[in-house]
């Protein structure tokens, strides 16, 4: 298992480069036959990062190939996760929604005048695949006990909690 960019696994590959622009970053990695290419992007109007992958197999065999996503949810400012992360993780609620295969977070109120930020994440995939999408919100399932977001348990199987 490896990631596309450095973390959250932190395995090193035979190339691995980075690019940095005002427009966003490029994320390139070779893993025997396969490139990825992980280009994401920030809208300097909307506050939408979208996030690009793109793969290519070298190999003369066909493989089988699983993309797995992962985020850590805050939704409020910086500060306030870096104050009480478990107390800020208390407020995020997910819902899954299976026809768009995409899982929909928001952040509860505080307050009755706070507005509470959205996230959506999904994924697209363009190309003939056969695939299965499972989803695994609580984050204590996904890394299981004693693992961590390098080697998480929920890799293996994705319980569709919310």
């Amino acid at each position: 298992m490896w990631s596309s960019t450095w973390q959250p696994v932190g395995k090193k590959s035979t190339h691995y480069h980075v690019e940095l622009t005002d427009a966003g970053a490029e994320f390139k990695r070779t893993e025997g036959s396969l490139s990825v290419k992980t280009k994401i992007v920030v809208s300097p109007e909307d506050d939408v990062e979208l996030r690009r992958m793109t793969l290519i197999h070298r190999g003369r065999n066909a493989r089988v190939i699983e993309i797995t996503t992962y985020a850590e949810v805050v939704l409020a400012p910086a500060a306030n996760e870096l104050a009480h992360p478990a107390f800020n993780n208390l407020f995020i609620q997910t819902e899954l929604i299976p026809e768009h295969e995409a899982i929909l977070c928001h952040r509860r109120q505080r307050e009755p005048d706070e507005q509470c930020p959205w996230l959506l994440h999904m994924m697209v995939i363009h190309g003939d695949i056969n695939r299965e999408t499972s989803f695994e919100t609580d984050r204590a399932k996904f890394i299981g006990r004693g693992h961590t977001p390098a080697s998480p348990t929920g890799v293996e199987k994705c319980r569709g909690t919310q």
